[in-house]
């Protein structure tokens, strides 16, 4: 098989431990890309934090950010696809969360904002590379309709909330995780394996044609509908078990052994 497009993940898929691009991992996309093959970057990151790595690595394609709720250009920031979450749903939302003390993202025009600058929420800032407006009362800020909000907590937090909100709101919403302490809440028909057939579509490339490699729960549906869907050797178990190959870790230049295996002639 011919592979066409490859879309990746950015944390703890491209990116090693210290958030960094290995000099293999770029260098196997810098051969693909010659050799033109479409290079996507999914992540579940704001646009602006996953624009300057697009940049480093010299990509001119579609970035696919907030876990698929926003398509843009790399270069020119022109909006290809998008899907927010509703206003009064989303202060609906936060008259829910906010009472009950968690650190909340919400995100509006790829700027965050928050009530306060926590512990957690500022760790969440080193990791992204990016800024922060503290606002207070994040429900009687908001004004119009956010791209994602994001819940910071411990994982077992998160796994209880996640089943109260599906409960409260059902189809309406769709939830997330990127990370074991992270949960994504985005608009209903949002992912990236739907992200990803936009693209896909937009370039007149099948399924069969795609690579896709994650490690996380918010990249199973991506994995699904990519011909080839890869999982990382640093992602749990239960979800290596989903994909049609393993590749070596973050921390083991997995990304451009995937290339170099599949697409690098």
């Amino acid at each position: 098989m011919s592979y066409k497009l490859v879309a990746i993940d950015l944390d703890d898929t491209l990116l090693n431990d210290d958030l960094e691009i290995s000099p293999a991992n770029r260098e196997a996309i810098e051969m693909a890309v010659e050799q033109g093959v479409v290079v996507i970057l999914s992540t579940g990151r704001m646009f602006c934090s996953a624009q300057r790595i697009a940049q480093s690595l010299h990509l001119n394609f579609p970035l696919l950010s907030y876990n698929g709720a926003l398509i843009k250009n790399t270069l020119d920031g022109k909006v290809l696809y998008s899907n927010y979450l509703p206003f009064s749903l989303a202060k609906n939302i936060l008259e829910f969360l906010e009472p009950q003390g968690y650190d909340l993202n919400c995100y509006v025009d790829d700027k965050l904002y928050v009530k306060e600058i926590s512990p957690r929420i500022r760790e969440y800032i080193n990791v992204a590379n990016v800024s922060a407006e503290a606002v207070g009362n994040l429900t009687s800020f908001l004004k119009t309709e956010p791209i994602k909000l994001l819940v910071l907590d411990e994982e077992k937090v998160l796994d209880r909330l996640a089943e109260t909100l599906k409960r409260i709101y059902g189809e309406k919403i769709t939830l997330a995780k990127s990370k074991p302490h992270y949960l994504d809440i985005v608009n209903k028909g949002v992912s990236k394996g739907i992200a990803l057939k936009q693209i896909c579509q937009s370039f007149g490339f099948t399924p069969q044609e795609v690579i896709a490699i994650g490690d996380s729960y918010n990249d199973l549906d991506m994995i699904r509908f990519a011909g080839l869907g890869v999982m990382m050797g640093n992602a749990r178990d239960e979800l290596k078990k989903l994909a049609d190959y393993v590749a070596p870790s973050n921390l083991e230049d997995g990304v451009a052994h995937v290339l170099k295996k599949f697409v690098l002639e």
